[in-house]
């Protein structure tokens, strides 16, 4: 693209006339691009995974990038397209696979329909390039002090794309479960018909029939090519990392209406996660680039500011496209992960209590937050009224529904046997919050602090102050006033899941300390320059320099973060996170549909590495590890699946060999797993019925087992 140097007369630049190449024409390019890559270039897929990642990536953007830019750009200018077209393109996909779910189709089905809707919009594009009536696409405007923070928004966006790749996940981890659905989803059967684990149907009422994320993934592996776990975790956390990011710019510069202000909150969140890096998921930054392609994470970090955004631009233009398709976003996410409704459905509760208190004379206020609210709950309606009517919450069915397995009764109680998660207090009576812990964090503490005050002296004129204020009060008091959060816990969320309420905080509290810190700058700035003409120019350069020194002040710390998760994940033998070799060993290998016996936390991960595989338990050992405590809680009104106590005795050292072997002919079981160290690894290599597999681990022992010599 070539710019001349026009002079306007608001002092900027002006692209001269048919200079720029229109935004259809890069859209159908680069399709045309992607398809090249997908089709006739297909074996790459092997070799360079990224480049057929990145063609099916493309091509999953093509619906949302051509609708942000044709009708939405004027809220939604430059970068910030790039969530709300993830946005879209991911509600339409999702909303399209849940009919292949429950209908029990089969992903060649899911694709073509996937096809149909990206050819639709290619050819929309087509025919407006042939007809001439396309959009400008170009920079336009002078590098200043407040572009030049892209360098380090950008750059520690990069570090922290970079360092998810380098985290090896543990086998414990959710996104091992979900990646046994993908995996499932590509085995060639029909959608949402067998569970992976133990070759069972799933129930009726299974979440898997209403997770559009998880058949979108497997869309994108089927399409790319890449294997499900190269995907996953190599290639797609690190993109969604930056939609992440540009989704928190976006919902700031919606808010603050200022890139400068949006870049420079932006900044502090990203080094808020760079300062919290760490192999443990119990802090922010190793949570955040361990679980951001979990469907939950997709529902907290982009549904979320997103549907925020559209919110704002529907409040402050009054134009009803935004509603429709904040509509869409609200109904997408319950097919992406519920909580992403409860947490959208709070902050918004929130936003229209200060809104319409602000506004309380006007009628038209009172009018567009009823018309929002009323786009917020429209999916639960029917069926909120069907479980009212039933006795039985909406939350309720959804955990009952979990896709991890762990019953339900468990995921309720859990909660309180882990204190060191810090998720729950509980309070005499039988009342319950939030732990405070998230409210001492010192940046959360500072937003409550100097932003709340802020927040109030700018509530009157400002939608940004008000969504802020009224979010970040009502997330407080239900969280915090006992007897409301005693309520959520008892009819609505459960104790296990309150701690998920309390996830727009950090996103709310960073923009609000973000707006507070750059207002407080641009007093400096204008005090200082009026009185130092000579000063001006450095004082445009007031955020950046800031932003530069917290960097230098806290590079240290993140790299140190960094190394503690390379370290944590790369010892001696540390293959037994999900990556030993034995695991790839056994997806190859092993083409029979089979039993594979092994560690309670080892079964979760091996479907995730083949459909032909499945295994005995499921989360069965923490269960068994805290049934005392499960049992005070519950008064002994605690299940553990027989399964669970299988694998857990078969392990165990007192089990005797006879007992063993009735375990394996009873699960009908093909492998056994062991540790090469224990001492159960030395009494099978010398026992009839066992045969030594010779497979490339050093942590591990693979037997096959014949069942017919079994004591023999």
């Amino acid at each position: 693209m070539i710019y001349r140097k026009q002079p306007r007369k608001d002092g900027g630049l002006r692209r001269k006339a048919g200079s720029f190449i229109p935004f259809e024409v890069w859209v159908l390019g680069l399709s045309a691009l992607a398809a090249v890559v997908l089709w006739p270039l297909r074996g790459l897929s092997e070799t360079i995974p990224v480049v057929p990642f990145l063609g099916a990536l493309m091509l999953f953007f093509v619906p949302g990038a051509l609708a942000s830019r044709w009708f939405f750009e004027d809220r939604f200018p430059g970068t910030t397209l790039v969530p709300l077209s993830f946005v879209i393109s991911a509600s339409i996909f999702a909303l399209l696979g849940i009919p292949m779910l429950v209908t029990h189709q089969k992903i060649e089905t899911y694709l073509l329909l996937c096809g149909i809707v990206v050819a639709a919009s290619l050819g929309w594009a087509l025919l407006k390039v042939l007809r001439r009536r396309t959009t400008a696409s170009g920079f336009s405007g002078e590098l200043s002090g407040t572009s030049l923070l892209w360098v380090p928004f950008l750059a520690m966006a990069a570090g922290l794309a970079y360092v998810s790749t380098t985290k090896v996940p543990q086998l414990n981890d959710d996104v091992w479960n979900y990646t046994a659905y993908v995996r499932e989803h590509l085995s060639g059967g029909r959608l949402a018909v067998y569970d992976p684990y133990f070759g069972h149907k799933l129930d009726a009422l299974s979440r898997v029939k209403i997770n559009g994320w998880l058949l979108e993934l497997a869309g994108l592996s089927k399409l790319s090519g890449v294997d499900p776990i190269v995907m996953v975790f190599k290639l797609l956390a690190p993109a969604l990392i930056f939609v992440i990011l540009l989704a928190f710019y976006a919902l700031g510069r919606a808010l603050f209406k200022s890139e400068g202000a949006a870049l420079f909150a932006g900044c502090l969140y990203e080094l808020f996660f760079l300062t919290h890096l760490s192999a443990s998921q119990l802090t922010f930054g190793g949570e955040f680039i361990a679980r951001v392609t979990e469907d939950k994470f997709m529902a907290r970090f982009i549904f979320l500011p997103v549907a925020l955004c559209l919110a704002v631009a529907f409040l402050e233009s009054r134009r009803w496209r935004y509603l429709w398709v904040f509509g869409l976003a609200c109904w997408a996410v319950v097919a992406v992960h519920p909580i992403g409704l409860a947490i959208i459905g709070l902050c918004m509760a929130g936003f229209g209590l200060a809104h319409v208190l602000v506004n309380w004379r006007k009628l038209e206020a009172w009018m567009r937050m009823a018309a929002l609210g009323v786009a917020t709950v429209s999916i639960i309606l029917l069926p909120g009224i069907y479980l009212l009517l039933a006795g039985e919450s909406l939350w309720s069915v959804a955990v009952t529904a979990d896709i991890n397995g762990t019953p339900t009764k468990v995921l309720n109680n859990m909660v309180f046997l882990w204190p060191q998660k810090k998720r729950i207090v509980t309070l005499g009576h039988d009342l319950y919050i939030m732990h405070p812990a998230i409210l001492i964090v010192p940046p959360i503490a500072a937003a409550y602090l100097f932003g709340v005050p802020f927040l109030l002296w700018r509530i009157r004129r400002s939608v940004g102050a008000q969504l802020l204020f009224g979010a970040l009060a009502l997330l407080s008091v239900v969280l915090y006033v006992p007897w409301i959060a005693t309520f959520f816990v008892d009819n609505i969320i459960g104790p296990g899941q309150l701690y998920r309420l309390a996830w727009p905080i950090p996103l709310i509290a960073f923009l609000t300390l973000g707006w507070v810190v750059w207002e407080v700058m641009s007093r400096v700035q204008g005090f200082i320059g009026k009185r130092v003409e000579v000063m001006r120019p450095a004082m445009m350069l007031l955020p950046l320099a800031v932003v530069l020194s917290l960097l230098v002040v806290y590079t240290p710390t993140a790299v140190a973060g960094a190394r503690n998760i390379y370290a944590t994940n790369h010892p001696p033998l540390s293959m037994g996170y999900g990556y030993d070799p034995v695991f790839r060993w056994m997806q190859h290998n092993i083409k029979k549909q089979s039993v594979v016996l092994a560690p309670d936390p080892e079964n979760i991960c091996i479907p995730a590495y083949s459909a032909k595989l499945n295994v005995v338990s499921l989360r069965g050992a923490p269960i068994i590890s805290h049934l005392p405590g499960l049992k005070r809680l519950t008064n002994g009104n605690i299940h553990v699946p027989k399964r669970d106590w299988a694998v857990h005795d078969f392990f165990h050292h007192g089990t005797s060999m006879k007992d063993r072997f009735q375990i394996l002919r009873h699960y009908k079981v093909d492998y056994v797993l062991v540790n090469k160290k224990s001492s159960l690894n030395g009494q099978l290599s010398h026992l009839n019925g066992f045969r030594s597999i010779d497979v490339p681990s050093e942590r591990y022992s693979l037997y096959a087992v014949d069942r017919s010599k079994l004591g023999a």
